[in-house]
């Protein structure tokens, strides 16, 4: 019985995507990082579609998930979801300080 390798596709072009974006912002500083790596969940979403895509196609063959490739884009899902949130939790720190500077310097 032949095995498919899954995740494999998903991680190859994740990497080449990254890296190409990463490359452009060395030349065009003006390009938000942060909103691309707000939508790098959209990797689980292609992971979710080539899953099912060899699943429906090779019925007969057993498929084989590819943990490095998942584990990369496990990071890659991971490290973006924390950088989108330190603006918040940065944003909501400063405020919050600011309000109880206010409160400290009224009494």
């Amino acid at each position: 019985m032949k095995t498919k390798r899954v995740g494999m596709i998903t991680m190859g072009v994740s990497l080449v995507l990254a890296g190409a974006l990463l490359i452009y912002h060395v030349f065009q500083p003006n390009l938000d990082i942060l909103l691309i790596l707000k939508l790098t969940p959209i990797i689980l979403v292609f992971l979710g579609l080539e899953i099912l895509y060899y699943s429906f196609t090779y019925k007969e063959e057993k498929l084989k998930y590819d943990f490095l490739s998942m584990f990369v884009c496990f990071i890659l899902i991971v490290g973006s979801l924390a950088m989108a949130a330190v603006p918040q939790v940065v944003e909501y720190y400063t405020h919050w300080e600011q309000e109880n500077y206010r409160v400290i310097i009224e009494d």
